[in-house]
């Protein structure tokens, strides 16, 4: 007997969330995106463009993330650029990600969904290697807001790449008992 893909996904959750509570900012994110691109039992929309890119830095305290991303042909238009499909679901799982930078126990543990998603598309990212950087901008007890963005490689002296894409992703925030909870570092971001 097969199972449908949602018994699936709960039943490679299970026991998922729990554990990573307790871990530091980046093991969170580093399980969350195993989770989405290592699973043998899973190969979604957003397994390949996710096998593309490595954590560099994950900060609960600036609650930010920063990944190197690796732009391949397969990830391309016609003309060799990052598709802006590709780059939207990128943007929209490693801000997703972001969040589990400052996820705790009874605060963003039960999940979040999209609510709007807005790309801007400043300069072509053709194959090359790249740096994201996302931030949490707001959250509270039913919402959050990240900005990404998509940028060339740092440059010699410390000047910070030409930015290519730029994302602001709002979020709906998801509490398996319904009360929600907002905890310290949230209160002193509001």
């Amino acid at each position: 007997m097969s199972t449908t893909g949602k018994e699936a996904t709960e039943k490679r959750a299970k026991g998922f969330r729990l554990p990573l509570l307790f871990a530091s900012p980046a093991e969170r994110c580093l399980a969350v995106l195993d989770f989405h691109r290592c699973d043998p039992e899973y190969n979604g929309f957003d397994t390949a463009p996710l096998r593309q890119v490595s954590l560099i830095s994950a900060s609960a305290k600036t609650r930010s993330t920063m990944w190197s991303l690796t732009v391949v042909p397969s990830l391309c238009n016609s003309v060799g650029n990052l598709h802006g499909g590709a780059a939207a679901t990128l943007l929209d799982m490693l801000t997703t990600l972001t969040l589990s930078a400052i996820t705790e126990k009874g605060f963003l543990d039960g999940g979040h969904l999209s609510r709007s998603l807005g790309c801007t598309f400043l300069r072509p990212v053709p194959v090359g290697e790249y740096i994201v950087e996302s931030r949490v901008i707001g959250v509270g007890k039913s919402m959050a807001c990240v900005r990404a963005e998509i940028r060339t490689l740092d440059r010699p002296g410390g000047e910070k790449g030409k930015v290519c894409v730029e994302c602001l992703h709002d979020k709906a925030v998801i509490y398996g008992d319904g009360r929600g909870h907002q905890s310290e570092l949230s209160k002193a971001s509001l």
